[in-house]
C-alpha cells in the first residue's frame, strides 16, 4: 500500500482556522438502555458509509509546501479506513435529570471527550481530521461527541458532516425514524462533489482573482491595510490575565422580539434577531467589563471597542459547488466607541439601533463579497499562515467575538438506531478564551424555513468571560429581564 490514497490540499481559508478541534455534544433521549448495543452499531456502520463519501474525515492532517514552497497544510487518508466509534461507558447522571436542568455543559464529564480542543502531539506525525465517541446516561438516552479539526470545516461544514452521518445511520437500518422533520438542507444528494476543495473554491473564485492580479492587488502586504481581522503581531498575554469560565444562558425570543420591533423604528435596515442579539451581547459585555472597574481604559473618550462576527461566505459565492464542506468563514469587524457601548442602557432602543446598523453594514454584501473573500486567500496563500495572528485584542478585555450556529439546522437531523432527534446541542466548558460568544444552534418550527423566525421560548448562547466579569453579567439588571434571571 502507498503511504496514503487519498490527498486534500487545504486552503487558504482553512489555514487562517485556529489550530484547534471543533467540539459538539449531541445529547439524545432515546433510546432505551436494553438496546444502546444497536444504537453503536448502527452509528458504526454509518460512519463507515461516511467515509467512503467523504474519505478524507478517516485522515489525518500533515505539513507540507504549496507549489510556491510556503507552509501549507494536508490531509491525508487510506480508501477503506474508518475512524472508530469510542465507547466512553456510562455517566453517573440521568437523563431526565440534566433534561429538567437544561443539560447544563458542566454536568458532561470531561473524560467522555475523544479529544482535547487541542492535541499537543507533534503535526509532523498528523493529527486526527475526526474522532467521536458515545457515552450512556444512567436512566436512556445517549450522549455522541463529535470533534471535527477547525482546519478542515467551520461551522456550516460541520453541521453537514453530522446530516450526512445521520443520512446514512437511516439507510445502514431498518429502524424507521419518525421523529425527523426535514427541511430544505436535509435533502442530501447520494454522492459529494468529486472535485477536492481548492478546486472548487479555485474555480469559484478565479474570475475575481484574475482581476486582482491584473491590478497587482494580490501582494499580502498590500491587502493586510485592508483587512484589520488579520495582524502581523502575535497576541501577548497580560501578567495580570485571571482566569476565565464559560456559561450557557437562556434569551427569552418574546424579549427579544419586542426590542427588536422598538429598534427597527429607528435602524436604516431590516433588523433580524441575530444582529439584535448580537448588539445586545456586545453592549453587555462592554458594560459589565467597565462596572467590574477591572478596565478604566474603555472608559476614555477615544477608546473603541471591537466587535468581530463570523460571517458563511457560501452565500456570497453563486459560483461555489453546493454543499462545499471547507472553511469558508470571513471575520467582519466593526468598531464603536466603548463608552457608548457601555451606557447603551440609558437610552436601549435608540442606542441599540445604532449599534445594530454598524453591525449589519460590516456584514453586508458589499463589504463581505467575492472581492474580499478572494482578497484573503491571495493574503492568506501569499505568505507563512503562521505568521497571521487575529487583528482583535484578545487577552486585553475590550474587544468581543460573536459566532453564529443558529442557522445549521442540527436539531432538525435525525438518526437512526432508535437515536431519532436531537435533544440538546452542548458544547464543551472552556476556560481560557475571553470575549467570546458562540450563539447556539435554534430549534424551529414545523416545516418552517430557517430565514423565518419561529415560536419558541428561548435563544441560547455560549459565553466565555473573565470570572469576576461573569459574576458581573449574571448580576446585570437588562441582561437579566432578557434572560428571565
Amino acid at each position: 500500500m502507498t503511504e496514503h490514497d487519498h490527498l486534500e490540499q487545504l486552503t487558504p481559508l482553512d489555514l487562517a482556522m485556529p489550530n484547534t478541534y471543533i467540539r459538539v455534544l449531541l445529547a439524545f433521549p432515546g433510546p432505551e438502555a436494553d438496546s444502546t448495543l444497536n444504537t453503536l452499531h448502527t452509528l458504526q456502520n454509518g460512519l463507515e458509509e461516511l467515509s467512503k463519501q467523504v474519505p478524507w474525515l478517516s485522515g489525518r492532517i500533515y505539513p507540507t509546501t504549496d507549489d510556491s514552497g510556503r507552509p501549507s497544510l494536508e490531509i491525508r487518508s487510506h480508501t477503506g479506513d474508518t475512524p472508530t466509534l469510542e465507547d466512553k461507558g456510562t455517566i453517573a447522571a440521568s437523563y431526565a435529570t440534566l433534561s429538567a436542568q437544561n443539560m447544563p455543559p458542566e454536568a458532561i464529564p470531561g473524560y467522555v471527550w475523544p479529544v482535547p480542543a487541542m492535541l499537543s502531539e507533534d503535526m509532523e506525525h498528523g493529527i486526527p481530521v475526526f474522532a467521536a465517541s458515545v457515552f450512556r446516561f444512567i436512566d436512556r438516552g445517549i450522549g455522541l461527541c463529535i470533534c471535527l479539526h477547525h482546519h478542515t470545516v467551520d461551522a456550516t461544514g460541520f453541521a453537514e458532516v453530522v446530516r450526512l452521518w445521520a443520512q446514512a445511520t437511516t439507510t445502514t437500518t431498518t429502524t424507521t425514524t419518525t421523529t425527523t422533520t426535514t427541511t430544505t438542507g436535509d435533502a442530501l444528494l447520494p454522492n459529494l462533489p468529486q472535485s477536492n476543495r481548492q478546486a472548487q473554491l479555485s474555480h469559484a473564485l478565479a474570475p475575481t482573482i484574475q482581476a486582482l492580479s491584473s491590478s497587482q492587488s494580490t501582494n499580502p502586504n498590500a491587502l493586510l491595510p485592508s483587512h484589520p481581522e488579520f495582524s502581523t503581531t502575535p497576541p501577548s498575554l497580560p501578567g495580570d490575565f485571571k482566569p476565565c469560565t464559560s456559561q450557557l444562558f437562556s434569551l427569552s425570543l418574546h424579549h427579544l422580539r419586542t426590542l427588536r420591533t422598538l429598534c427597527q423604528k429607528y435602524t436604516s435596515q431590516t433588523l433580524t434577531i441575530n444582529t439584535l442579539l448580537t448588539a445586545l451581547l456586545w453592549t453587555t459585555i462592554t458594560r459589565v467589563r467597565v462596572r467590574a472597574h477591572r478596565n478604566p481604559r474603555l472608559l476614555t473618550q477615544n477608546s473603541n471597542s471591537t466587535l468581530t462576527t463570523a460571517v458563511n461566505g457560501r452565500n456570497r459565492l453563486p459560483s461555489l459547488a453546493p454543499r462545499y464542506l471547507g472553511n469558508l468563514v470571513l471575520y467582519a469587524t466593526a468598531r464603536y466607541p466603548a463608552p457608548a457601548l457601555a451606557a447603551a442602557d440609558m437610552d436601549p432602543v435608540r442606542e441599540l439601533a445604532g449599534i445594530c446598523d454598524c453591525i449589519t453594514q460590516s456584514q453586508a454584501a458589499a463589504q463581505i463579497g467575492e472581492r474580499f473573500i478572494a482578497e484573503v486567500c491571495c493574503l492568506v496563500g501569499g505568505m507563512d499562515y503562521r505568521g497571521l495572528y487575529p487583528g482583535w485584542d484578545i487577552f486585553g478585555g475590550r474587544d468581543v467575538t460573536v459566532t453564529s450556529w443558529a442557522g445549521t439546522g442540527i436539531y432538525e437531523v435525525g438518526f437512526g438506531g432508535g437515536l431519532g432527534g436531537v435533544g440538546f446541542v452542548r458544547m464543551p466548558v472552556v476556560e481560557g478564551a475571553d470575549g467570546v460568544v458562540v450563539v447556539m444552534p435554534r430549534r424551529w418550527a414545523k416545516g418552517q424555513e430557517v430565514v423565518e423566525e419561529v415560536k419558541g421560548e428561548s435563544v441560547e448562547v455560549v459565553v466565555m468571560l473573565r470570572e469576576e466579569d461573569m459574576r458581573a453579567l449574571e448580576g446585570d439588571e437588562m441582561w437579566g429581564v432578557v434572560c428571565g434571571l
